[in-house]
């Protein structure tokens, strides 16, 4: 098996860097037209407050899991450069978010204002985690 080499302070940056862009991508620049197409309204957010925590703890171990294994290709694919790095990120994101995020909407039936919303913001935390990942190696 071919060893892996990780650097894992740099997965954690690039999780705590997706997770922070998130949090002002959906709680602030695109709130309310991600709530209007998931069919949300804040106070039903609001009410289910008591699951944030384990929500948001999810969602970063989730982060974390993207971060190291984007730092895995990384490492076996062998960047020269971060904008090589960051083509990697890209073909990560078209090539695996893009099918699963828009299967998922399509089977959903929720419509092209979400997916777009989640695509960009994939995309968005694809590039950062992949450059993150290959400029701290």
């Amino acid at each position: 098996m071919y060893p892996i080499d990780v650097n894992y302070l740099a997965v954690a940056a690039a999780a705590i860097l997706a997770f922070g862009f998130g949090s002002l991508w959906y709680g602030v620049v695109l709130a309310k037209p991600w709530m209007a197409a998931q069919g949300f309204t804040r106070e039903e957010l609001e009410a289910d407050s008591g699951s944030r925590g384990k929500t948001f703890g999810l969602t970063f171990l989730v982060y974390l899991f993207l971060a190291l294994v984007m730092a895995m290709l990384v490492d076996l694919t062998k960047p020269a450069t971060v904008e090589q790095g960051v083509w990697l990120g890209l073909m990560a994101w078209f090539g695996f978010m893009v099918p699963v995020n828009l299967t998922g909407v399509l089977y959903a039936r929720k419509g092209l204002a979400l997916f777009v919303i989640d695509a960009v913001y994939q995309l968005i935390i694809a590039l950062m985690v992949a450059a993150v990942v290959t400029a701290w190696r």
